[in-house]
């Protein structure tokens, strides 16, 4: 590489041949087109002696070159040399080629999650060399493009919702390395639901009356369609009013056994509904926490194991709902709660100490309008 001596006998054929008149080195491949290089020798030693020829390598392409010398005598005969095959590099190997894209792998939020406001999405990237860029995509359109100069992203890209319409998005990460090799993570639909307060249907929106109330927020209201749902329900701290689209004789809740079908215990108030439900089985088909205040209107409460309604120390209002066939109908620790319009019976003959309505603390503020209590 760099520079290169050819040293080629002058003598080419019998020793017995006069001294050479003149020596030119052919160079192959040509530098032009259906042309060979010749060079002007410089002779080194005697009139015997050989040629030599300081070829600058860089001034041509790395690969195998072919040298070959020929010589006349005065007499004008000609003798040429082998053929010298010469391999230059002066320049490294290129690196061997990228066919591998980079890895996208998506953190949060989970796929199906509501979301509102503003969001951060989580992800990462990783490529086996070095990343160029990074694009995260709504539903096809651009969201964020970030140029990047590393082996390893992790991303964290805040999506201002309010500016989208409710409703479900798809949101995708492209990574894009040096070379030009494009990796895609997986597509998260995420939904957006920021209008508030708003009407969620089952099964139409969730399939499970659980998950509607899992996924709303203070004062929104589920629509229960026609049906019967295998369920316990618990409410947590959410102020929603949960309601059948037809009444108690076509949506039914069924319990499956254990503690409470329906709990309300997270200091809810007023706003926090529970009506038009049949609502079967359970240790206790309605249990409501002390320091709560729903109001349980329109129910049919049917076959549990122990009581009907449990409430502790609450501002309930119980209203117009059926209680039959419990150990204890209702139990209600009365301070502030109005219990109107209730038909409460007990026709459970497993039990022999069977009773309808059961009021503990009874406080100056309970009011008891126009119920039908008896076994």
């Amino acid at each position: 590489m760099g520079r290169a001596s050819i040293f080629l006998p002058a003598s080419v054929g019998r020793e017995r041949f006069s001294p050479p008149a003149s020596v030119e080195s052919a160079f192959f491949p040509p530098r032009k087109r259906g042309e060979s290089a010749f060079f002007p020798p410089r002779l080194r030693g005697g009139a015997r002696g050989g040629v030599e020829y300081l070829w600058s390598t860089r001034a041509d392409s790395d690969g195998i070159h072919l040298w070959q010398a020929r010589a006349w005598d005065q007499a004008g005969n000609v003798g040429m040399s082998m053929s010298l095959l010469v391999r230059v590099k002066n320049n490294p190997d290129p690196p061997p080629a990228d066919h591998q894209p980079p890895v996208v792998n998506w953190l949060s939020p989970q796929a199906g999650d509501t979301v509102q406001g503003l969001v951060e999405l989580r992800f990462q990237a990783l490529d086996n060399i070095r990343l160029a860029s990074v694009v995260v995509y709504v539903n096809g359109a651009v969201l964020e493009r970030q140029i990047l100069n590393a082996s390893f992203f992790d991303g964290n890209v805040v999506w201002v919702t309010n500016s989208f319409a409710d409703g479900n998005y798809i949101i995708e990460v492209r990574a894009w390395d040096n070379s030009g090799n494009v990796g895609i993570g997986v597509g998260v639909t995420l939904r957006v639901w920021n209008n508030r307060p708003r009407v969620i249907w089952v099964p139409d929106d969730y399939n499970r009356i659980q998950d509607a109330i899992w996924h709303s927020e203070n004062g929104d209201t589920i629509m229960v369609r026609n049906g019967q749902y295998h369920e316990q329900l618990q409410f947590f701290y959410k102020n929603i009013s949960l309601m059948t689209e037809s009444g108690p004789d076509s949506t039914v809740i069924n319990g499956t056994g254990f503690y409470a079908t329906v709990a309300i215990g997270g200091g809810q108030d007023t706003s926090t509904v529970i009506r038009g439900f049949s609502i079967i089985g359970g240790e206790l088909c309605i249990s409501i926490g002390g320091g709560t205040s729903p109001k349980i209107v329109n129910n049919i409460l049917l076959n549990g194991t122990r009581t009907g309604i449990l409430s502790g120390v609450t501002y309930a209002l119980i209203a117009n709902n059926l209680i039959m066939n419990f150990r204890y109908g209702v139990e209600l620790s009365a301070d502030w709660s109005y219990f109107i319009n209730n038909i409460t019976a007990v026709q459970n003959k497993f039990w022999t100490l069977n009773r309808s309505l059961i009021i503990k603390d009874l406080g100056q503020g309970f009011t008891y309008i126009q119920n039908v209590v008896g076994l």
